[in-house]
């Protein structure tokens, strides 16, 4: 199935994501209807309907794999919405920013591109070939308005518009970071270092090759109580959507998870992201693994409810049983998770691993 979609930051032609539209159509550029604003959220930007600015970008057409790329990306829909655009080539999928956009600057014009290209902004300065830098900005621009709309014609360094093309494949190097310490970062600061899964040399965290996966240092949150019981978390991570958590009735309406539940969510969230990134590394293939996670909530002697235990399930895909390193990470894994081991100083877990069968591969107290 073919789809089409309006790019307008960083999938746009020579900027960091462009090498997902790999093997995509490229079928023209395009200016839309003055109704949207565009925020700067970091690194890219993030478009809303409801202001006075058009959007310059691009048109490409893409199969269902292209575009579950772009889902992932964009992290559809949790943070952003894909809606329907009329375009001069038909209708196509535009990415709407769904997050907080307190604090968030206006990109003026709705040109991401101009924007970061200009080297008299201290912005885009600040941003440019940057994948999510952590400082937020809090100057506001006004919008300005847009002149003629684009011609249908490229502009120029696009190729001959005679017919469709293929979106050039440009390489980028784009960061990850989980709540996972990587095998190789256990002996960091160290010059080398062994690979448990391998038992190869690799060199420290200033080495061309390594991916450090651990978090060092301090982060922070905000919470803010909005209605009764109900508190808004707000995270330092901008790509991050905002979190509403409630408590159950009486006190609560249950609109959100609560503590306990998000105990144990990032506990099995860790654990999973921890073992993938053991057998695959940084490209895990999808939909290879589920986890479940229980909380046995118990009462003191004081009569005050406290977590229990906490027994946590992984679901493995044969994509995952049937990999090399499998057999030596499922004993490697748990060592690597940074909240399950925290957890474990204070509450007994039990960590299961099994197949789709039920097939218990693994079992640790």
């Amino acid at each position: 199935m073919r789809h089409q979609v309006f790019v307008y930051g960083t999938l746009l032609r020579g900027e960091v994501n462009h090498h997902l539209l790999a093997g995509a159509w490229f079928l023209g550029p395009h200016r839309t209807l003055p109704c949207f604003a565009l925020y700067l959220l970091g690194a890219y930007p993030g478009a809303v309907r409801g202001g006075h600015c058009a959007l310059i970008g691009e048109v490409y057409a893409l199969d269902q794999a292209g575009l579950r790329r772009l889902d992932r990306l964009e992290d559809y829909p949790r943070l952003y919405d894909r809606r329907l655009l009329p375009t001069a080539y038909g209708h196509a999928w535009i990415y709407l920013y769904r997050g907080a956009l307190r604090d968030r600057s206006v990109i003026p014009g709705g040109d991401w591109r101009a924007f970061a290209a200009d080297p008299d902004s201290m912005r885009a300065a600040g941003v440019r070939r940057v994948r999510d830098p952590k400082t937020r900005g809090t100057a506001r621009t006004a919008c300005k308005s847009v002149g003629n709309p684009l011609p249908i014609a490229a502009p120029a360094g696009h190729p001959d518009q005679s017919g469709p093309e293929r979106a050039n494949d440009r390489p980028s190097a784009s960061s990850k970071t989980m709540g996972i310490e990587s095998p190789k970062a256990d002996a960091w600061p160290g010059s080398r270092s062994t690979d448990p899964t391998q038992g190869t040399q690799t060199g420290g965290p200033n080495q061309p090759g390594v991916t450090r996966m651990s978090e060092e240092g301090r982060f922070k949150i905000q919470l803010e109580q909005q209605e009764g019981f109900q508190i808004n978390v707000a995270f330092d991570w901008k790509r991050a959507a905002d979190l509403l958590m409630d408590e159950p009735p009486p006190l609560g309406e249950q609109k959100g998870p609560n503590a306990s539940r998000l105990l144990a969510a990032a506990a099995a969230n860790c654990l999973s992201a921890s073992l993938l990134y053991c057998v695959f590394k940084e490209e895990p293939p999808d939909n290879c693994l589920r986890a479940e996670a229980v909380c046995v909530m118990v009462r003191n002697e004081k009569k005050r409810l406290r977590i229990g235990r906490m027994e946590i399930t992984l679901i493995l895909g044969e994509v995952v049983t049937a990999s090399p390193r499998f057999a030596r990470c499922k004993d490697l894994f748990e060592d690597f998770c940074v909240v399950s081991a925290s957890i474990r100083q204070g509450i007994p877990m039990r960590v299961t691993l099994q197949d789709e069968a039920g097939t218990l591969l693994h079992i640790s107290e």
